[in-house]
């Protein structure tokens, strides 16, 4: 009887330390610039996984304030990295994140042009 009580005991153990666990996420960040290499403030940069029809965003941030840097973290995979911002064109890359790999990635936003 103890060691089935041991036994019980060892496997909720090990079943919490399993669950506990934090899982492991890649980072990717860097910084938002134009045409003239100056800081883009407000652009929305968002991960959509690359299998994902639906297009829900993994994770997503704005640009900060003044130096137009910015930071996502998700899970391992196959991502499309958009960014959006109002007088911009929409820029798309393809990134593929490993566990706990920290991948720098600037992008330069090209100016939409106005049709008149």
């Amino acid at each position: 009887m103890k060691n089935f009580f041991l036994f019980l005991a060892i496997s909720a153990l090990s079943t919490f330390v399993a669950v506990a666990q934090p899982k492991s996420t890649a980072t990717v960040s860097g910084r938002i610039i134009d045409n003239y290499a100056l800081m883009v403030e407000g652009a929305k940069v968002y991960l959509v996984a690359k299998d994902d029809a639906s297009q829900k965003e993994v994770a997503s941030v704005t640009s900060g304030a003044g130096e137009g840097e910015y930071e996502l973290k998700a899970p391992k995979g196959e991502y499309i990295l958009h960014v959006t911002c109002t007088g911009y064109k929409h820029f798309s890359q393809s990134v593929s994140l490993t566990e706990n790999q920290t991948k720098h990635l600037d992008i330069r936003l090209e100016e939409a042009k106005n049709k008149r």
